[in-house]
């Protein structure tokens, strides 16, 4: 998986306490789940990272191409 990072989408998860290596950690979490959102075009992965819990928002932009849009540490998962 190929992760896309911008100074934008940089600076808007950093600015939520975590790093381009938490984020792409989540997506190889060993309980991660991913789920689509209520907006099209965006996804929903959440996962533990060193015993803490987190979701990414992120966007498909090509085959195996990730777009995170935005990251924070969550109390608990999204119930669906």
């Amino acid at each position: 998986m190929r992760f896309i990072w911008t100074d934008q989408n940089s600076a808007h998860v950093s600015g939520h306490g975590l790093s381009r290596t938490d984020v792409e950690a989540v997506f190889d979490a060993l309980d991660a789940a991913e789920m689509e959102t209520e907006r099209a075009g965006r996804w929903i992965v959440e996962g533990t990272v060193e015993g803490k819990l987190f979701r990414v928002v992120y966007a498909l932009t090509g085959p195996h191409e990730v777009y995170p849009i935005t990251a924070h540490r969550i109390r608990r998962r999204r119930t669906r």
